[in-house]
């Protein structure tokens, strides 16, 4: 699993809370949701294929907690 953190993301957040109030989220996660599908296609264009058990058990998701 890939897992990324951004350094100071606490402060760029609530930065963003307070001068775009209610909308950030919406947008963070569409963008996040954007990226995820978007390597988990490449993923799937560039993985091996013998029986095809590698490339139909990729998948991607993205999750509203914490943001």
């Amino acid at each position: 699993m890939l897992t990324s953190k951004v350094v100071g993301d606490k402060e760029i957040l609530a930065d963003l809370r307070k001068n775009f109030p209610g909308k950030i989220e919406a947008k963070v996660f569409d963008a996040i949701t954007d990226g995820v599908n978007r390597i988990r296609g490449e993923a799937k264009r560039r993985v091996p294929v013998d029986t095809g058990n590698l490339l139909f058990s990729l998948s991607a998701r993205a999750f509203r907690d914490k943001m």
